[in-house]
């Protein structure tokens, strides 16, 4: 079977590029830049659709949706196999004293968080969310396109509670080089590929019942399971704070993975200050989560700050 990625490329081309990345059975184990840049590439090929999520017309993925070709995955086991460096490629060192500091801010956030008002949502309503971000500036040339700069861009996304009805996407760019193709706003097509509110909402309670459910999803244990968990449920803190005690758990099951670390000082996309959490790895473009220092607030992340979160009735109501 023939499997393509977004960008054209079919499975056998990226088994024939990690081939390549691959050393020899007999050789001697990689150093650490020569097992950074073969993770690297690894990750961005099982994540470049997620990154092309960030599209102007496509909404979000669902949460750890994502298949690596069981050819590659193969290949990059045996590979790494042969070299005996599994561990030491797929399992960066913890800082441990960061590590608590993690779990001792995600038992206050998980405090603070089921503390929160219970909202009461209909099935008919939308869920609204706006954030910002920076975005790739693009300039049509003819019939081809080209990268100009980068913006920073605004958004507002209104989903369907129950995923049935179409939502609606509206962008503004607030800083940025111009250019003759603008980020798209419109009629977001209802998605079955797409999470909603209800998803969320039957996900389990139970902090140890919830982190089992999200491994699962992620296909097994392990460091770059760890990594999938953390980057699914940072998909999910946008719409958690609607509900407090789902909230909660997320933080306390996040408490549960081995390499989440805390960080004293991020900012989000924004630039707004906060204290931050992310997970150990080798990825150079990991994402960490901002909170408010004061009041614990979610403000974001590195990638995506959230600026306003609520339901109403239509699309294009705001909160």
């Amino acid at each position: 079977m023939k499997i393509s990625t977004p960008h054209g490329e079919d499975e056998q081309t990226l088994v024939s590029g990690l081939h390549a990345t691959l050393p020899p059975a007999d050789a001697p184990a990689l150093p650490g830049e020569r097992h950074r840049a073969l993770r690297s590439r690894l990750t961005q090929e099982f994540r470049r659709d997620l990154d092309e999520g960030a599209c102007p017309a496509r909404p979000r993925p669902k949460w750890l949706k994502v298949a690596l070709p069981t050819a590659l995955a193969g290949t990059l086991v045996a590979g790494v196999a042969m070299t005996g460096a599994l561990s030491d490629l797929f399992g960066p060192q913890v800082d441990e004293a960061r590590h608590r500091q993690a779990v001792e801010l995600l038992d206050r956030l998980a405090v603070a968080a089921a503390t929160a008002p219970v909202t009461t949502i209909r099935d008919d309503q939308f869920v609204y969310v706006k954030t910002e971000g920076s975005q790739e500036a693009v300039r049509r040339y003819g019939n081809s396109f080209r990268v100009v700069g980068t913006w920073q861009v605004r958004r507002e996304d209104w989903t369907s509670v129950d995923g049935t009805r179409d939502g609606y996407i509206r962008q503004e760019v607030v800083s940025g080089p111009p250019t003759n193709t603008p980020p798209g706003t419109g009629r977001a097509e209802a998605d079955q590929n797409v999470s909603t509110y209800r998803e969320l909402a039957a996900l389990p309670t139970d902090p140890d019942k919830l982190v089992d459910k999200l491994y699962e999803d992620a296909g097994g244990h392990g460091p770059t399971e760890q990594e999938a968990v953390f980057e699914a449920v940072g998909d999910m803190l946008d719409t958690a704070p609607l509900l407090p005690e789902k909230s909660a758990a997320l933080y306390r099951a996040v408490a549960k993975l081995p390499g989440v670390v805390a960080v004293d000082t991020a900012r989000d996309a924004a630039g707004r200050k906060g204290i931050g959490l992310t997970i150990t790895s080798d990825d150079d473009e990991r994402t960490t989560w901002v909170f408010r220092s004061s009041d614990l607030t979610y403000l974001g992340s590195t990638e995506q700050a959230v600026l306003d979160v609520g339901v109403v009735d239509r699309v294009r109501e705001t909160p």
